[in-house]
């Protein structure tokens, strides 16, 4: 909903939730598709922010189980929602800026020990070129066990935003509770998020089933496995 994008955006990029209220909007990813070839690509969820008198924000944000191409994939995207903005005739000082929110399963980068990235245009010195276009990137891998062994508190500035990935993670009900209400929401916010998460059978019971069936399988792949070995044994001795 736009109630959950606007505390979301309001976490990550420190922006008083209170001046996003009424200023986010939801827009359909299909229009950027330029070809049928491309429509398996299409964005998870795109928003802009629309200040009163000010240019248009747009943001996008990614969740990104498998590594693969998709880091690819993901920049190309931000790139492709960035020129997408301009227009024949406009003014460059009005284009549109870009957030790109990624919620990954893998690091990004070589050596990288940090949760949270973010990438913006800048020189060999590190000095930044311009802010307009921004990749945060979140190993919702590492939040989950920075969350676990309560480790959160090395992360000052983005603490909610790791209980956000590590709540994308976590499959126990308790835990799940117990890491939403930590995170400063909205009330109304962590309210839907819950309906949510009952709607697409996050539930202790079926889980338990779901683990049991899974046991299952295993049990019964191993006793097929153990009776060809031990058939294969008795072969040979005979």
């Amino acid at each position: 909903t736009v109630e959950n994008l606007e505390d979301l955006i309001s976490i990550t990029l420190k922006i008083p939730v209170e001046d996003l209220i009424g200023n986010v909007k939801i827009v359909s990813p299909e229009q950027l598709v330029q070809n049928k070839n491309n429509k398996k690509h299409i964005l998870d969820v795109v928003a802009e922010i629309n200040f009163p008198g000010e240019k248009r924000n747009k943001v996008n944000i990614e969740v990104n189980m498998e590594k693969g191409s998709t880091l690819i994939r993901n920049i190309a995207y931000a790139l492709g929602l960035y020129s997408n903005g301009i227009k024949a005739g406009d003014n460059y000082d009005n284009i549109s800026s870009l957030v790109q929110i990624s919620f990954n399963a893998y690091d990004v980068g070589e050596k990288n020990t940090r949760v949270v990235k973010t990438f913006m245009l800048r020189d060999e010195k590190n000095e930044v070129l311009s802010k307009t276009l921004q990749l945060y990137h979140i190993n919702i891998e590492k939040a989950k066990v920075l969350w676990y062994d309560k480790n959160i508190e090395s992360e000052e500035e983005n603490q909610d935003l790791i209980k956000i990935g590590a709540l994308m993670l976590i499959n126990k009900r308790a835990d799940f509770e117990r890491c939403l209400e930590e995170i400063a929401m909205r009330d109304k916010v962590k309210k839907n998020i819950k309906q949510a998460v009952e709607e697409f059978s996050y539930d202790e019971y079926e889980w338990g089933l779901l683990d049991e069936e899974k046991d299952k399988i295993a049990r019964y792949n191993a006793g097929i496995s153990y009776a060809h070995k031990e058939g294969l044994r008795q072969g040979i001795t005979e």
